[in-house]
């Protein structure tokens, strides 16, 4: 894979959250479309500056790759962010021990302010990506 095709994919699932924020259609797939944009930035950035990350715990892997060799000032920030991705999903739809807790519209509003943050995090680290697709 190499790190342009990361990045498409990164903008992709951007994309396809806002778009299913914005319809309010199936909305228990942002989180999943955040997060995946996150991980996708992260491997592009990771191979656009010689790295790469074992595979062999998924995205895990990346995360960590990305938080040894990431540039300082946004490790933390895609970290946070992908943590916030976890806890919205859980907030949405509860796991196996617990309910929901938020109502479909604070949801919306949490998950839009993620999406805003998440959106302008991706931006910034692509920015130091040299030969970007459009």
């Amino acid at each position: 894979m190499r790190s342009d095709d990361c990045i498409q994919a990164a903008k992709s699932n951007l994309a396809n959250a806002r778009r299913l924020l914005d319809s309010g259609d199936a909305v228990n797939w942002v989180s999943g479309h955040l997060g995946s944009a996150l991980h996708w930035t992260m491997a592009g950035w990771l191979l656009a500056h010689g790295h790469t990350a074992s595979h062999c715990r998924g995205w895990s892997d990346t995360r960590e790759a990305f938080l040894e060799l990431g540039p300082d000032e946004l490790r933390s920030q895609l970290i946070k962010l992908y943590a916030q991705t976890v806890s919205l999903e859980l907030q949405l739809m509860g796991d196996i021990d617990t309910a929901p807790t938020l109502s479909i519209s604070e949801w919306q509003i949490k998950a839009r302010e993620c999406l805003e943050n998440t959106d302008r995090a991706i931006h910034k680290l692509l920015a130091g990506i040299p030969c970007q697709p459009q």
